[in-house]
């Protein structure tokens, strides 16, 4: 209990500011940061799949599946973040059904919700700093029970740049082969079992004597060792690359990747192929912006990403699709941040994703994101509450806590929807009146 409702104060305060994380130009503006956050999913798809769990002659699903949808149309998130206070609202255009309004101060971070009228939680900045730890522990990598940490992940990225450098260099040696059109508007390149020993020998030699990554290395091998019950050691680990490069400069070259790249009159195109599958790409530009297009497709699976960027004089537009064909699936995810008058007082954001799983024509659910400057928010007062840490609070506490929500939050929430969403409640309220008469 008072794990979850740590977590709650610092989920709500991080819905405040990740909700408009776009804006780079509000630390230069005085003004909060307003969001609306919607969501809507495909209605007929709902419909129709409620009615088909409905007994011949009946419709209870499919009327309460309309009254949620009905519900969900009308109910919006707000968000609301300031410099160190914030909002956020659960409500419809008329009323406020479920508010939590946050302080960030000296004393940490502070809640008030109508959902415990009675009380306030404050999160002291020491346990604010704990849970920072964890969640970023979460987050990280585990190499053979060690956490990889932040700093683990740049010195990573540090020290694998000699390595890009020599893999740029093997891959400008290998256009010394290829063929190149008269013009030079394309290429057509075979990559050999060959090339890949020349590569493989260039990574090998290097890392022999890193002591940047030798370490990740072997702890890399121990965890091997650990999960499939070996013994090979990091010498045995080389043996076995340098034999890999042995075996195939021994054998006669056999193609393991073409290449083709083609400049076009808006950017590029290629196409890398071989008997397992193909990627294919193309890159068009402007000056207006770009678009990137990739699609992969093997033996089962297909993929194709695609991702735009346009740049105007009024408003920057991001795009992006994925779609993913496999095992009779065919599932798209779609994502858009439009952004116009930054810097300004007109300054909106808006950001949508949706998914599609190839069952209707549209999303079956998209969630949209639209933010503008709003009014500072006051700080929420704390007259008249009793101000509780969830981290220190005794059983006795918890149980008070517990009989606010349930004894005067949850009951006025009810009451707030029956009053915000009256049609819809009397449905629901007539399905489980019916439902408990037939009991």
């Amino acid at each position: 209990m008072k794990r979850i409702l740590a977590m709650l104060l610092a989920l709500t305060m991080m819905l405040g500011c990740t909700a408009a994380l776009a804006e780079e130009t509000a630390e230069a503006a005085p003004e909060a940061l307003l969001s609306m956050v919607t969501l809507s999913v495909d209605r007929d798809f709902v419909t129709t799949y409620a009615a088909s769990m409905d007994a011949d002659g009946t419709n209870t699903y499919a009327t309460l599946a309309g009254a949620a949808l009905d519900a969900l149309e009308k109910v919006h998130l707000y968000v609301l973040c300031g410099e160190d206070t914030g909002a956020v609202v659960l409500g419809t255009e008329d009323a406020d059904l479920a508010t939590a309004n946050y302080l960030v101060d000296d004393n940490g971070l502070t809640l008030v919700s109508n959902l415990i009228p009675h009380y306030a939680l404050r999160v002291t900045p020491e346990e604010l700093q704990m849970l920072a730890k964890q969640m970023t522990a979460s987050m990280n990598l585990t190499l053979n029970g060690k956490q990889l940490t932040a700093e683990d992940a740049q010195a990573l990225a540090a020290a694998l740049m000699p390595y890009a450098e020599d893999l740029s260099t093997w891959l400008g040696s290998l256009t010394e082969k290829a063929e190149i059109s008269e013009d030079g508007s394309t290429m057509k390149l075979a990559i050999t079992t060959h090339d890949a020993a020349d590569a493989l020998e260039i990574v090998a030699a290097r890392l022999r004597t890193d002591e940047a990554l030798l370490p990740y290395l072997q702890a890399g091998i121990d965890q091997q060792n650990a999960q499939n019950g070996t013994q090979v050691t990091l010498e045995e680990a080389f043996a076995q690359l340098d034999q890999q490069v042995a075996d195939w400069r021994a054998a006669e070259a056999q193609v393991l990747c073409n290449v083709e790249i083609a400049m076009t009159e808006t950017g590029l195109a290629g196409r890398l192929y071989n008997d397992q599958g193909e990627v294919t790409f193309t890159m068009d530009q402007d000056d207006t912006g770009m678009n990137v297009d990739v699609k992969f497709a093997s033996q089962d699976t297909e993929a194709e990403l695609i991702v735009g960027l346009q740049m105007g004089e009024e408003q920057h537009v991001v795009t992006l699709s994925l779609e993913i064909k496999a095992q009779g699936m065919d599932i798209v995810l779609t994502l858009a941040d439009a952004v116009s008058g930054m810097g300004t007082p007109d300054f909106e954001n808006y950001f949508a994703i949706g998914v599609d799983p190839g069952l209707t024509e549209n999303n079956i659910a998209l969630i949209e994101v639209s933010t503008v400057y709003g009014d500072q928010p006051d700080a929420p007062s704390l007259e008249g509450l009793t101000v509780l840490d969830p981290f220190t609070m005794t059983e006795e506490e918890q149980n008070a806590l517990t009989e606010d929500l349930t004894g005067y939050g949850l009951p006025a929430l009810l009451g707030a929807v029956q009053q915000a969403l009256p049609d819809q409640m009397a449905v629901v309220m007539q399905m489980l009146t019916a439902d408990t008469a037939a009991q």
